[in-house]
């Protein structure tokens, strides 16, 4: 606690000074160029959140439009796919007709 007594005197002496002192003057304008600075930090923290919201919808409208890629993709396949089915169906109907036909022939 001894090596802390003069700290200690040494900050009322400067909080004095700050407070009431010839000090305080400067001590205000310090605030006062704080605040300024505040604009300052208000506007960069402006200008940071607009660049975060268009960067968010950068990626936002890419990504929707990979999705929309990607569901265009799989309604290509499955329209391939159900394209195909019907052919296939085609032809064994075609198929079981000829066989029909080849069974009556052959009755």
């Amino acid at each position: 606690m001894e090596l802390l007594q003069p700290l200690l005197y040494a900050r009322k002496l400067i909080t004095c000074y700050l407070t009431y002192g010839e000090g305080a003057a400067v001590w205000r304008s310090l605030v006062k160029i704080n605040w300024l600075g505040m604009d300052d930090l208000e506007r960069r923290i402006a200008e940071e959140r607009a660049r975060v919201q268009g960067e968010y919808r950068k990626v936002l409208e890419t990504s929707v439009a990979f999705e929309k890629r990607i569901r265009n993709r799989w309604r290509e396949k499955c329209r391939a796919k159900n394209e195909r089915i019907a052919g296939l169906e085609t032809r064994v109907a075609e198929l079981e007709l000829e066989l029909s036909k080849e069974r009556e022939r052959w009755k």
